[in-house]
């Protein structure tokens, strides 16, 4: 089976190794070492972030389908 992700920011790619965490709480400094990561590693990096604790796959089959990006807590771009 192959798995995609499409993002409401038009973004979209392979979901093989998607990782979801909860940012709720991340501070400036957490998202500059996301930022300044290489690539391949911002996702091991996001989950350390967040102290392992990965959102359910069950959480991705929500509607995530936004009207704008002030929905988003944190929109960071």
């Amino acid at each position: 089976m192959t798995i995609h992700y499409f993002a409401a920011d038009g973004n979209y790619g392979n979901a093989r190794q998607l990782v979801v965490v909860d940012t709720s709480d991340w501070t400036e400094d957490e998202w500059e070492d996301v930022d300044n990561a290489p690539e391949g590693e911002r996702g091991s990096i996001a989950l350390q972030l967040s102290g392992g604790k990965m959102k359910p796959t069950a959480q991705l089959a929500l509607p995530l389908v936004f009207p704008d990006a002030a929905v988003y807590p944190h929109n960071h771009e």
